[in-house]
């Protein structure tokens, strides 16, 4: 081997050496080309040379991932022949551990019911790869390696579990904790809420709504309308464990929405909302007559208008002196009144889902060219 050829090796051992004594990693690949059927010689000596310039590169950046690429022509004419190397060199020191993290089941939950299989997944970022190790309650188990696998578990089993790792590139820890709760409760699943009817009439009927989980032990039934929680009392029953609640000649305050809490030790869940669509009223029947004078003069233009609270909306009629006219809605109009037109107004109000009714009347009488309106409101409710 030539003189030049162990100069070579003898830096590039050296160059190891301190990379090795900083504990670096690097995985190299090189090609080279050669134009004489005497390269393999050659190559070696190239190849060196090539190798010898990465590392010195590598030497200025310690603590950082390098990808290198350097092709080596001229000034390389060793016996006047050109060679082309081509080398390639990533390296990576080590860290960590850190980034830790800690799965079960592969789910977020940690609480599970007696008898449950559970396979606890330990991860963290570290190179080399960290030396796993467990640990329950503080006390270490013969289990090492990312899995900690537990078959059958009991409530025994309740506790905190640990992921132990350590670098012993770094010489540095890192551990996570999670804690699991094992309960002879089985976890909620599903709660579904459904009334018995839907569409109510006020004071007439009956609300009935109730609340079934697919899956779940020592269930807890808590309910809420809208944002307040719904107490027994009065028109308001709770039974069946206060999985159902019962609101008796329901008024139209309870539309809801409604849903359904269910909760154990383990887990909870809450139900879809269930609106309830209650019809009610006319009720709180108002008349108003603009303008609003004491006299009016003969010509002059009355309006009549007629409402109240109803769900769906009531239907509107008119009655003159106990004849109904041929006009309905909230309004009746009066043009260029005359002394006929005096006479006992009223609006006669209809649902026809409650099949109630309501009414307002007014006595308004037009006295010559000058006439006197008279507003007496009456309302009935029948």
């Amino acid at each position: 081997m030539s003189q030049s050829f162990i100069v070579y090796s003898t830096l590039i051992n050296t160059l190891l050496h301190s990379l090795v004594s900083h504990r670096a990693h690097f995985k190299c690949d090189t090609q080279c080309e050669s134009n004489r059927a005497d390269g393999v010689q050659q190559f070696s000596r190239a190849h060196m040379l090539c190798l010898l310039w990465v590392l010195l590169l590598l030497s200025l950046d310690e603590w950082h991932v390098n990808l290198i690429n350097i092709c080596c022509k001229s000034p390389l004419t060793i016996v006047q022949l050109k060679y082309k190397c081509l080398f390639r060199c990533m390296s990576r020191f080590p860290d960590g551990p850190d980034n830790m993290a800690l799965t079960v089941n592969g789910q977020n939950t940690t609480s599970f019911s007696a008898g449950s299989n559970l396979t606890i997944l330990c991860s963290s970022q570290s190179n080399p790869p960290a030396q796993l190790q467990w640990a329950f309650r503080g006390e270490l188990v013969n289990v090492t390696g990312p899995l900690l696998e537990l078959s059958h578990v009991g409530e025994d089993q309740s506790g905190p579990y640990s992921c132990l790792a350590f670098n012993n590139y770094t010489n540095m820890h890192d551990n996570i904790t999670t804690h699991i709760i094992i309960a002879s409760e089985l976890p909620i699943s599903n709660v579904t809420l459904w009334a018995k009817e839907t569409n109510l009439v006020e004071y007439n009927d009956t609300a009935v709504l109730m609340c079934s989980v697919s899956n779940g032990s020592s269930l807890s039934f808590e309910w809420l309308d809208g944002n307040s929680t719904v107490t027994a009392g009065g028109q308001v029953l709770l039974s069946n464990g206060n999985a159902t609640l019962t609101i008796l000649n329901v008024t139209h305050h309870y539309q809801g929405p409604f849903r359904c809490k269910v909760s154990n030790g383990i887990s909870h869940e809450i139900s879809a909302p269930v609106h309830l669509n209650i019809s009610y009223g006319p009720s709180n029947t108002t008349m108003m007559i603009t303008p609003m004078k004491d006299t009016y003069k003969t010509g002059s233009k009355i309006t009549l208008s007629c409402s109240a609270e109803s769900s769906p909306p009531a239907m509107i009629k008119w009655i003159v002196d106990g004849v109904y006219l041929n006009q309905s809605g909230p309004q009746l109009q009066l043009e260029n009144v005359t002394q006929g037109n005096s006479g006992h107004y009223t609006c006669v109000l209809h649902n026809t889902v409650t099949s109630r009714f309501s009414s307002a009347s007014a006595m308004i009488q037009v006295l010559g060219k000058v006439g006197i309106v008279v507003f007496t409101k009456v309302t009935f409710l029948y």
